[in-house]
């Protein structure tokens, strides 16, 4: 079996994660960079809803939802039954 760690995983798919201060409310959002993407979370906030966001974000760069609209994504989760996609 191989094991990959968390920071292998990130390497090998160019995610990098950064905190920075953001608005009240604003705890997490992905760009898309040259080279990948860069997660960006909210230095203020605690750390479990940091890695709620970091999880959340994770999600939108495995399921290509970065280069939809919400209105697009909410489309897809009727469509495809996922009850629990969350926009923050």
């Amino acid at each position: 079996m191989i094991s990959v760690t968390f920071e292998d995983f990130c390497g090998q798919e160019r995610i990098g994660i950064r905190e920075e201060p953001l608005p009240f409310g604003m705890y997490g959002f992905t760009k898309r960079t040259s080279d990948g993407y860069v997660i960006i979370l909210n230095a203020a906030a605690d750390d479990q809803r940091k890695q709620a966001a970091l999880g959340h974000e994770l999600a939108h760069i495995i399921n290509d939802h970065l280069d939809l609209l919400q209105s697009e994504l909410a489309e897809r989760a009727v469509r495809d039954g996922v009850a629990d996609l969350v926009f923050e």
